[in-house]
C-alpha cells in the first residue's frame, strides 16, 4: 500500500473531473437557451447558466 494511495486518489480525481465535464456538456446540450448568441447578448446570464450547469454536475458526482 505504500505510495499507492496518492496515485489512486489522483486517478479518482481525474475520473471525477472527466465525468463532470461530460455531464456539463450534456446539460448544455439539453438547455437550448445556452448559446453563443446568448453569450454575446447577455454575458452575465450566460455565465450564470454555465455555473448552474457545473454546480449541478458537481452535485451529481460529489453527492453534495
Amino acid at each position: 500500500m505504500k505510495d499507492k494511495l496518492n496515485g489512486h486518489l489522483f486517478s479518482v480525481s481525474i475520473i471525477a473531473e472527466d465525468r463532470i465535464n461530460n455531464i456539463v456538456n450534456n446539460l448544455i446540450e439539453l438547455d437550448s437557451s445556452i448559446t453563443e448568441k446568448l453569450k454575446f447578448e447577455n454575458q452575465l446570464l450566460w455565465v450564470q447558466k454555465m455555473n448552474n450547469s457545473k454546480n449541478t454536475a458537481e452535485e451529481i458526482i460529489y453527492g453534495d
